[in-house]
């Protein structure tokens, strides 16, 4: 029910400066997405429109990816630019909503006919890459390729056999903070990070915490900033981390729009104060608020010194 709502109020006459539409084969709705982009007249876009889809992990292998993106490339309209990501580097047991060979035996037998049962190699994404890399260099509707949910590790594999580096990785907002060694390769190959649960993993559990939320609208309202989650979404952005922004709600389409949030003026000084605050909300935890202050006695017998 979204996505006319999405593609109609914020990629034509309203305008609010979006420019890519973010979904996944495994999602099932690419045709429909299609569909709703064939009712538009292209002359309404304000600028190009990109789709990012992402390959799930049952399609993961040289030939079973390439199957995946085609019917991918078929299902999507064709005058829409395509950007394509691994869903995942490997089916994985031990997370809870995985059903690994369910989802294998479910397959159609055109496809386990393709390739081999990634549930076999760990490292069947190295193969998906390669795959990816010819498509992106064959296809000029490929505008860019990359990962989702890699790890450090799985990196660091990519790397030493890849003849192009993923330009775009998304992960969740945990990695950006406490996850030094993944950001420091992204950087250091000028790889975007795009973190697709801001509203999920910050947004929402700022409502629960009290004095958080206090010191967010705070700093907000110094601002002229409407709501606070424009301007988290402003950090990231401002330090170069894309934000895919979920929502079923116009109102919210339009507040966390690229128009809205460019507006926010650069935080400056104040870009410490709101990474701290981000810190603490993605680990639920609560600040100290102004009258909960710690009240300490120190007593010094003066016989020796005390550091304090």
């Amino acid at each position: 029910q979204m996505i006319p709502l999405a593609l109609m109020s914020t990629f034509t006459q309203n305008n609010m400066g979006y420019e890519l539409l973010d979904t996944g084969r495994q999602s099932n709705n690419e045709k429909f997405i299609a569909s709703q982009f064939s009712t538009i007249d292209p002359e309404q876009f304000e600028s190009e429109v990109f789709v990012t889809t992402k390959v799930w992990y049952t399609y993961l292998g040289y030939e079973r990816t390439k199957i995946s993106v085609r019917e991918s490339l078929k299902d999507l309209e064709p005058n829409t630019r395509v950007n394509i990501l691994i869903n995942w580097p490997r089916c994985d047991e031990s997370v809870a909503w995985m059903d690994c060979q369910g989802e294998e035996d479910a397959l159609p037998q055109y496809v386990k006919d393709a390739g081999p049962n990634p549930l076999f190699s760990r490292n069947a994404f190295l193969e998906s890459w390669r795959a990816l890399e010819d498509i992106y260099m064959e296809n000029e509707r490929v505008g860019a390729i990359g990962v989702s949910n890699f790890s450090r590790q799985d990196w660091d594999l990519l790397i030493r056999s890849c003849r192009i580096i993923p330009h775009i990785h998304q992960g969740n907002v945990w990695s950006a903070f406490f996850d030094g060694e993944l950001m420091r390769v992204l950087n250091e190959y000028s790889v975007l990070f795009q973190a697709y649960d801001v509203m999920n993993g910050i947004v929402k559990k700022v409502e629960q915490l009290p004095n958080l939320k206090r010191y967010f609208v705070q700093i907000s309202s110094e601002l002229g900033v409407e709501n606070y989650s424009t301007l988290i979404i402003a950090w990231f952005l401002q330090h170069r981390i894309g934000v895919v922004v979920r929502s079923s709600d116009e109102k919210h389409l339009e507040m966390n729009s690229p128009v809205v949030v460019h507006r926010v003026q650069a935080l400056k000084e104040l870009a410490k104060n709101v990474a701290d605050l981000i810190h603490h909300a993605i680990q639920n935890e609560d600040v100290i608020g102004h009258d909960d202050g710690v009240v300490a006695t120190f007593i010094n017998q003066m016989s020796k010194p005390v550091q304090v």
